[in-house]
């Protein structure tokens, strides 16, 4: 019996001598912390900086948004209706072809422009609350959570 007791308190100061690795454990939380992150960061709705007049000459900003858990988006070109699959990492940032988009013409926007801009993303950034896109070095794109001013409406 006493050759029990010993053996079990040995082992209970092994346990008790053995580290514990806490990097293990931060590793394995660090992706869930991140996708949380991610998620909450990109999830809802996003309306363009407008730049020029042009981005919203046909009288509606620019908006996205995103719903990160399904990879889904939703928007607004300025012009038409917007929806597609998008994929991201904790830098990258992609969005899938075809985008499905309604069908309506507005006269002095070029929406072949931003859709051509928009698709090019290859990255994002957070800066001063602002979803800033990227392809490669070059800022595409610069987006915020409620529009600043009244869009530019081109009359003719």
């Amino acid at each position: 019996m006493r050759t029990i007791l010993i053996g079990v308190w040995l082992m209970i100061l092994l346990i008790a001598a053995t580290p514990r690795n806490s990097e293990n454990i931060r590793s394995a939380i660090a992706p869930i912390e991140k996708e949380a992150v991610a998620d909450t960061i990109f999830s809802g709705e996003w309306f363009l900086l407008p730049v020029l007049p042009s981005d919203t000459a046909a009288g509606e900003f620019p908006s996205i948004r995103f719903n990160a858990k399904k990879g889904h988006f939703t928007g607004h070109t300025g012009c038409n209706t917007m929806e597609g699959e998008f994929a991201y990492t904790d830098s990258t940032l992609q969005f899938g072809e075809p985008l499905r988009l309604s069908k309506k013409v507005c006269t002095g926007y070029n929406e072949a422009a931003f859709l051509r801009n928009f698709l090019r993303t290859n990255r994002y950034s957070f800066r001063d609350s602002m979803l800033i896109f990227w392809f490669d070095q070059t800022e595409l794109m610069r987006w915020t959570r409620k529009p600043e001013r009244t869009p530019v409406i081109k009359r003719a």
